[in-house]
């Protein structure tokens, strides 16, 4: 095995910077998502509808949010990779990160699902609340990785 490319926490990489660039690229859009997607949970901690009703909301609310990037986004990112190739550029940046926003929409997505499904099976002494906290829990620390 050959590893190429390393990022490391604080931003730094050794190694290609195409490469490194598009992990930053990625990794940028699920953040963002990922912070869009807490929002909407924590909203729904406090509303007052029933579980089924919330659980529908929270899949509509999170599978109709943007994946369209935000131009600043990319600027930072050509920014941080002054030396990334020019033929990619921009366009392909705009590509990665939009596939950064899709991931942590569907990211959310598969932990309403394990929402749902918890109840399905045990309907009687499900929390709805503890749920999704977990299920925030376990965004929060995916968004930081």
């Amino acid at each position: 095995m050959v590893i190429a490319t390393v990022v490391f926490d604080d931003g730094t990489y050794e190694g290609e910077t195409e490469t490194a660039a598009d992990i930053t690229a990625r990794q940028k859009g699920r953040q963002i998502q990922l912070a869009r997607v807490l929002s909407i949970m924590r909203n729904a901690l406090d509303a007052p509808e029933t579980i089924a009703v919330a659980l529908e909301k929270l899949k509509t609310q999170i599978s109709t949010l943007r994946i369209d990037v935000d131009a600043s986004v990319v600027d930072e990112l050509l920014t941080r990779f002054p030396k990334y190739p020019q033929e990619r550029g921009r366009k392909w940046l705009t590509v990665v990160v939009m596939n950064g926003l899709k991931q942590g929409r569907e990211e959310a997505l598969f932990r309403i699902k394990d929402i749902e499904e918890m109840r399905a099976r045990r309907p009687e002494n499900f929390d709805f609340k503890q749920a999704l906290r977990a299920a925030q829990e376990q965004l929060e620390q995916r968004s930081a990785n």
